[in-house]
């Protein structure tokens, strides 16, 4: 008989976006919005923790993705694009390295769609979008850039403040930054 499944409260597509250069923006009459849609590939649904963590663990690293491309996770096949928000906020973490910038994503993961997120939006599941990128700089060529899409900013700080403890629960030594970005 085969192991019982873990079901998601919602359904999650995992997408894809690579880089979208000056380029390809130029191509779509200078408009990153409509650049970064037509750009965009589904890769496939995940339903249960068990295909949640299939699916992770047979993409390549998060940590080692082309400087600039985007893995996304979105609720119930919301766009994952900040303009599909005209109600909510998106807020940023950002890490130096490569281990902790890993670390990071899957405690945002775990906190995200395993919904102990919604402990601190009163049991609203208002975080709809996990957006990841390797961001190189000047300190490190490693840094990761995590980004959640809130469909309402009235509890940002509240969701902030969950996301930097389950960091630093699991990863007392990520170092996190964090923004903020209002319509």
């Amino acid at each position: 008989m085969p192991a019982p499944r873990h079901p998601l409260k919602s359904k999650w597509l995992l997408s894809y976006i690579p880089h979208i250069s000056e380029t390809t923006v130029a191509q779509h009459g200078g408009d990153y919005d409509v650049a970064a849609r037509a750009e965009w590939k589904k890769v496939d649904h995940v339903q249960t923790i068990e295909e949640l963590w299939s699916t992770v663990n047979s993409m390549p690293q998060w940590t080692s993705l082309p400087a600039r491309d985007q893995m996304l996770f979105s609720r119930d096949d919301v766009e994952p694009f900040f303009s599909s928000f005209p109600n909510g906020c998106r807020l940023s973490v950002f890490t130096e390295m490569k281990n902790p910038g890993k670390s990071a994503f899957d405690a945002v993961i775990v906190s995200v769609i395993g919904e102990g997120i919604t402990a601190a939006t009163d049991g609203e599941p208002i975080v709809d979008v996990i957006r990841i990128m390797r961001k190189p700089n000047a300190k490190s060529q490693d840094a990761m850039h995590i980004e959640v899409y809130l469909r309402d900013q009235s509890k940002q700080n509240e969701v902030l403040k969950y996301l930097k403890a389950a960091i630093h629960r699991e990863y007392p030594s990520t170092k996190v930054q964090e923004s903020y970005s209002k319509k």
